[in-house]
């Protein structure tokens, strides 16, 4: 196979590629390639970047760190949904991530969205991670709440997130009158 050598924007970077590829855009790290079948790849010369996981992954992990770091690269996964129809909110809600939580509906996350339940970030914050509400899951309940959530949605099962909060909130004495 024939080869022709295609100079990058950096003089010290030299990059091999198969005469039927052209250079479409070069970086110093990265040289995207168009093959003669329109195909597009990338060729990486140099240090790799950081491929940072999904805000999915993160809001289940809770690494607000790298939450933080990828939301500017990954804004857009804000609307994304997974396999059963939960987008980040659902997620970061379900298991306890205030922080995460209110960056995610600063950047328009919908409150209201449904996954395949029929199921809110509001359910999910009520529910609590592993069936076991906490004081950050009740503060999310609120927050959601004051951002505009509706509090009568009703899950395919006709379940409000009263009903769940009902269901795994411990009571003490303070909440009975």
């Amino acid at each position: 196979m024939a080869t022709t050598t295609t100079s990058t924007s950096s003089p010290s970077i030299q990059a091999s590629l198969p005469s039927a590829a052209t250079a479409v855009s070069t970086s110093p790290a990265t040289t995207r390639l168009r093959t003669s079948s329109g195909v597009r790849t990338s060729l990486s010369i140099g240090s790799p970047r950081r491929v940072l996981p999904s805000l999915h992954e993160l809001c289940k992990t809770g690494d607000l760190a790298t939450f933080r770091k990828a939301i500017v690269r990954k804004s857009t996964e804000v609307f994304e949904v997974d396999a059963e129809g939960q987008t980040p909110l659902h997620i970061a809600s379900y298991e306890g991530h205030l922080e995460m939580v209110q960056q995610l509906v600063f950047l328009n996350a919908q409150v209201d969205a449904t996954d395949k339940r029929q199921w809110t970030p509001l359910h999910c914050a009520a529910a609590g991670g592993a069936d076991n509400v906490s004081d950050a899951h009740l503060k999310i309940v609120a927050f959601l709440l004051d951002s505009g959530a509706n509090p009568n949605a009703l899950s395919l099962d006709e379940t409000a997130p009263i009903h769940l909060l009902a269901r795994y909130s411990p009571l003490d004495d303070s909440m009975v009158g």
